[in-house]
């Protein structure tokens, strides 16, 4: 599947907050705001990682269009959005946009008790690869379906717009370029999904993912939805 600028794409932020920083801090609810106030800005998701909620955050921000987010990176709000953030972060945050296949199916996603995000790598130009990942991406999702898995509320999945650099995509396992298939799914628990893991009809079907991809990574967070200023104190 090739991806579009002209159609919604979601922003996937990883934001390492610094350890004395507190979720309820109202810069962070000022810089949300500062995003969902740009033209293009369609929906923006939030939450903690449940393996490490102190320190490390997801924004999922979605836009008309990945021009919608250019133009906000361009325009005279951005430098000062940095800047009221920097000093609450441990890093640059790390930003890649997707293409998901399932809008309503992301919305199920996030707004699930936990949400999954497993990204899967490819080395980059690897076309082979790319539509094999992609043929058993689409038999996993079957899978959950036909199995009715246990706490699943459903998810959708998407290519990366631009190619990501990390180690592991080289040749040798050293730092190479890749394309990212990010899949995202709604559970009850953490717990749920870990359960569900164990199942065979789970093993049948990962196996031939983990067959064809490079490198993988998974975490779970509890997402919201930013409503224009209401945002909790939970991330």
């Amino acid at each position: 599947m090739s991806t579009t600028t002209t159609s919604p794409i979601t922003e996937i932020a990883i934001i390492p907050y610094a350890s004395s920083t507190s979720p309820s801090d109202p810069i962070l609810d000022a810089s949300r705001h500062t995003v969902s106030s740009q033209p293009g800005f369609l929906s923006l998701y939030h939450g903690g990682r449940l393996e490490s909620p102190t320190t490390l955050q997801n924004w999922a921000i979605t836009w008309t269009t990945l021009a919608a987010h250019r133009a906000f990176e361009a325009s005279p709000a951005y430098q000062p959005f940095l800047e009221r953030l920097g000093p609450l972060l441990d890093g640059p945050a790390h930003i890649v946009h997707y293409a998901f296949q399932d809008a309503a199916g992301a919305e199920r996603a996030y707004g699930a008790p936990a949400t999954e995000f497993a990204t899967l790598y490819v080395g980059a130009g690897d076309k082979e690869a790319r539509e094999a990942l992609q043929k058993r991406v689409e038999h996993l999702f079957d899978v959950f379906r036909e199995s009715k898995a246990g706490g699943w509320h459903g998810g959708t999945w998407g290519w990366s717009e631009e190619e990501v650099e990390l180690e592991g995509l080289g040749e040798g396992g050293e730092k190479g370029k890749g394309k990212a298939c990010l899949v995202v799914m709604g559970w009850d628990s953490k717990e749920a999904h870990e359960a569900y893991r164990g199942t065979e009809a789970f093993k049948g079907a990962i196996d031939p993912v983990r067959e064809v991809v490079k490198k993988s990574e998974m975490w779970h967070c509890g997402m919201q939805k930013y409503q224009g200023g209401q945002g909790s104190a939970t991330g």
